[in-house]
């Protein structure tokens, strides 16, 4: 089977499927939130997790620290990685005492996300370009990657557009059609 028989195949599933190629702001919050029993923080005290973090447009940060959601979200080589970093946190742990009362939170989070303990999702609301939405993932989960692209969607319903081909690669992947 070629390459454009597959994505027409694909794209016949996902018709039938009934899924949307969009989702609302509520719909991706309500998604992350039931998907990966992430809660929801303030952008002001993510702030204080991460001043690095691009402020414009940014509009929702979730955190997912469920360590049974985690274990069932990442792949052999993901869990591989974090076993890892735990190891070597513990064999060549961090002099805390290097960093400020205000550095602490987030140097801990970054240690949470290296070790598998957590991931952060932040939204964004585009102003321009392709899709109504983008986001950061803080971590490494390709199965929440493909989460998220979906929920992002796409503009463009063509088999021969590339961005629709991946959307369509995802929720295939996902299993969803």
């Amino acid at each position: 089977m070629n390459n454009m028989t597959n994505y027409k195949d694909l794209y016949q599933r996902f018709k039938n499927s009934g899924l949307p190629i969009n989702y609302t702001w509520e719909e991706i919050s309500e998604a992350i939130k039931t998907t990966f029993k992430a809660r929801e923080i303030s952008k002001k005290d993510f702030f204080i997790l991460d001043s690095t973090i691009t402020k414009r447009h940014l509009q929702k940060v979730f955190i997912i620290d469920n360590l049974e959601v985690l274990s069932n979200l990442f792949n052999i080589a993901e869990k591989s990685n974090h076993e890892m970093e735990k190891r070597e946190s513990e064999l060549d742990s961090e002099d805390l005492s290097l960093y400020t009362e205000h550095e602490l939170p987030s140097v801990n989070m970054w240690k949470d996300i290296r070790e598998g303990k957590q991931l952060n999702i932040i939204l964004y609301k585009k102003i321009f370009g392709k899709n109504k939405f983008s986001y950061t993932l803080q971590g490494e989960c390709r199965r929440v990657l493909l989460e998220l692209d979906v929920l992002t969607g796409t503009r463009k319903v063509d088999n021969e557009d590339e961005d629709f081909q991946t959307f369509l690669d995802n929720l295939d992947e996902l299993g969803r059609i």
